[in-house]
């Protein structure tokens, strides 16, 4: 008898979520599906829609990315609420490690229970990975920007991100002082990570499940655009370089990540890591690699 599933997600219209229950229809294995919106935690329990959810009937677990928006208006896109639970998703690694439950990057989960793109950053420096150099202020008022700026060498153009940004968006490039300030203007207490910007024809997504890659995704900014990433309309191709992939691999081994999209720039002074995507959409690596089945290789790897 086949070990149920448990799929945590935002719907089942996402991408990575309906791929991943397809899949599992496909292979005959039986399983329930939650919302992220649908949870609440009540000593030491967890429940969906008025129901306990017992984890221990579950063979495994797949967490899709624990995050999300909420229109609260069809006329104003921008009326909206941003759900980010990442304590939420470390609670539920606790529990399912201390059932030995296969979970996803459960192991990763429950040592960096923060991770974001500056966490991520001194991960990368920790662990030795070629990564792009990364400053990050507690304010990020102008002055003080300049200063650091000044202080660790770097120069315009600037990237600067949201740490808790994902799929390009919350992604600016500052040309000069004045963009910015007007960048910043309104984010003196958020949290932000300044980057200099690498001159690039495009960058790599390269997939990583259970240590073995899957392919390289080449991107490409569309025309006038600066943004490599699929989805803001990026070009995408494959790309072979055995080298990257063994490069990819070692990686996702320092990092101990069961699956994840690294991004990755192949520069002069070889390759750079841009970003470890620990909860990667691969709705375009499907379309370049109609071959490779990534539920079904998740799947496997959670022993299903």
């Amino acid at each position: 008898m086949k070990k149920k599933l448990l799929i945590i997600g935002i719907n089942q219209k996402i991408h990575t979520t309906r791929r991943m229950i397809e899949e599992a229809e496909q292979k005959g294995i039986s399983f329930d599906f939650i919302k992220w919106g649908s949870l609440v935690f009540f000593e030491g329990n967890i429940f969906a829609e008025g129901k306990k959810i017992k984890l221990g009937q579950f063979g495994a677990i797949f967490c899709d990315i624990p995050s999300y928006k909420l229109c609260l208006s069809k006329k104003n896109s921008e009326d909206s609420l941003y759900f980010r639970l990442p304590n939420e998703l470390h609670e539920i690694c606790r529990q399912a490690a201390a059932l030995q439950l296969p979970l996803l990057n459960s192991r990763f989960v429950l040592k960096s229970p923060f991770y974001n793109k500056f966490t991520q950053a001194q991960l990368f420096v920790e662990k030795q990975i070629v990564a792009i150099p990364t400053l990050h202020l507690t304010d990020n008022r102008l002055s003080k920007i300049k200063e650091a700026k000044a202080f660790f060498g770097f120069e315009y153009p600037l990237v600067v991100k949201q740490s808790e940004g994902g799929m390009g968006r919350a992604v600016w490039l500052a040309s000069d002082e004045t963009e910015l300030e007007k960048i910043v203007e309104d984010k003196r207490n958020q949290s932000l990570i300044f980057q200099p910007f690498i001159p690039n024809k495009g960058d790599f997504r390269v997939l990583v499940v259970g240590g073995k890659t899957l392919g390289i995704m080449k991107r490409v900014a569309k025309q006038g655009q600066w943004k490599n990433n699929f989805a803001l309309g990026g070009k995408v191709c494959v790309f072979e370089d055995p080298e990257m992939e063994k490069f990819a691999e070692e990686v996702a081994h320092k990092l101990e990540l069961d699956y994840v999209g690294l991004d990755i720039f192949k520069t002069a002074e070889g390759y750079k890591v841009i970003e470890a995507n620990i909860f990667a959409c691969f709705e375009g690596f499907e379309e370049v690699f109609p071959a490779v089945n990534v539920p079904a290789e998740i799947l496997n790897f959670l022993r299903l």
